[in-house]
């Protein structure tokens, strides 16, 4: 799928940014990673070198350092429902119900600006990460977040209330991870 290796894109294609590897084996190398993640990673030693080619389905972790080092993103690469390839995904909250989100990052004016398209969330003991919202669409949210939820009647009557839509899902992913 063309979304599976455009996962997170940035304006300046081929931009490093310093970073951190952690592999399915434990190791780690911290350098510098092209930041348009997908079925292969890009990753430099240093910023001269040459870039190396690594299988996402061998990392486990990547941290990527934005905003001169001021804010780093962590991204799994996870498989999804609905798709048969993986998927590099942010983690926006941990707990019984991890949170993950499909972003587009670029820059503007030299900052780092990250806009957020798809919610995903995925519970411990799962083994693919389900879709709960998409960006600017509430009608996913209104479709998705009660089936999700259905273990917490009052979190579904919020859900049907509209007291939760697509905008605060990581407050009521919060939210549920907290009353468990």
């Amino acid at each position: 799928m063309i979304i599976t290796l455009l996962v997170i894109s940035y304006n300046s294609y081929g931009k490093y940014y310093p970073g951190t590897l952690e592999f399915e084996n434990g190791k780690s190398r911290e350098g510098f990673i092209e930041a348009n993640l997908g079925d292969i990673v890009l990753f430099k030693g240093w910023m001269e070198a040459q870039p190396e080619e690594i299988p996402a389905a061998a990392i486990k972790t990547v941290w990527i350092k934005t905003n001169g080092g001021h804010k780093i993103h962590e991204y799994h690469y996870l498989a999804v429902d609905k798709s048969t390839n993986g998927m590099w995904l942010r983690s926006v909250e941990k707990g019984m119900l991890n949170l993950y989100v499909l972003e587009n990052i670029s820059q503007q004016d030299g900052v780092d600006k990250t806009e957020t398209l798809e919610f995903y969330c995925l519970r411990k003991g799962e083994t693919k990460a389900k879709q709960i919202a998409s960006h600017n669409n509430n009608q996913v949210f209104k479709l998705n977040a009660p089936q999700f939820f259905a273990d917490n009647h009052q979190l579904v009557e919020k859900i049907k209330s509209q007291e939760y839509n697509w905008t605060n899902v990581q407050e009521l992913v919060r939210v549920y991870n907290q009353g468990l």
